[in-house]
């Protein structure tokens, strides 16, 4: 119905309003399925691009330190970055990350170990 009102026939050709107006609905929709909100998701996107960054800058995979230095936060800061958007997939990171050495952070959050190559 809102379309019907929105529609001018002299201006808009109907294909038109109905190809913005369907792909307007299916953004919608899309984003309602999705339980894990945008800010987290561009939390996980901004990390995801640091990792990819850092690894191309330095050949290697960056540390968490690394990260922590080029995101400008601190490593605790960092830490609760980590354990925020470590819900968003639902596949278990080992299956998912390349072995590399662990430890206990020094806040007892996430597994200490970086996960650059990592995320969604």
């Amino acid at each position: 119905m809102d379309a019907i009102d929105k529609f001018d026939a002299n201006t808009d050709p109907v294909s038109h309003l109905c190809k913005i107006r369907i792909k307007g609905a299916m953004l919608d929709e899309i984003r309602a399925m999705d339980w894990v909100p945008r800010s987290l998701r561009q939390k996980s996107t901004l990390l995801t691009k640091t990792c990819a960054l850092l690894e191309e800058r330095l050949k290697r995979h960056p540390s968490d330190e690394e990260i922590a230095a080029e995101l400008d936060i601190s490593l605790n800061h960092y830490y609760r970055l980590l354990d925020e958007i470590k819900g968003i997939s639902l596949m278990p990171w080992k299956s998912r990350c390349p072995a590399r050495p662990a430890g206990r952070n020094p806040t007892g959050h996430g597994s200490g170990r970086a996960i650059s190559g990592c995320l969604p």
